[in-house]
C-alpha cells in the first residue's frame, strides 16, 4: 500500500501544482525503485534522457490556471493509502491549452 504523507506545492518556487506526497521512508522506498528501474531501462534503450533533479513519488491533484499568484499557504495532508494495480507511461503533448498526458503503455504489477 502507497501512503499520504504531506502535501507539496510544485515547483517550489513559483508553485502552479498541489499534489500529495507518498511516504518513501526508507529502506523500502517502492515508488522510487520503480521510477528507477523503468527510467533506466528506458535510458538503456534509447528512449528516455533521466532528469538531473530528485525524483520525488507524489500525485497531482490540481493544477493553478495560468496567471494564478501562488497557491494556498497551508494545506493539511490527507489521511490515505492505496494500491497501485498497475503502472501506466504517460507522453506529454503540449498544446494551446496545456500539455495533455495521453497512456503509451501499461504494465500490471
Amino acid at each position: 500500500a502507497l501512503r499520504c504523507a504531506r502535501v507539496v506545492a510544485l515547483p517550489p518556487r513559483r508553485p502552479r501544482v498541489v499534489a500529495v506526497g507518498l511516504d518513501e521512508t526508507a529502506p523500502a522506498r517502492p515508488v522510487a525503485a520503480l521510477q528507477e528501474t523503468v527510467s533506466a531501462g528506458l535510458a538503456a534503450a534509447g528512449v528516455h534522457a533521466p532528469e538531473r533533479r530528485a525524483f520525488l513519488a507524489h500525485v497531482t491533484v490540481a493544477r493553478a490556471l495560468r496567471g494564478t499568484r501562488g497557491l494556498p499557504p497551508s494545506l493539511a495532508p490527507p489521511e490515505c493509502a492505496f494500491g497501485a494495480p498497475a503502472v501506466t507511461l504517460f507522453a506529454s503533448r503540449p498544446g494551446a491549452g496545456g500539455s495533455t498526458y495521453v497512456p503509451f503503455a501499461s504494465v500490471p504489477l
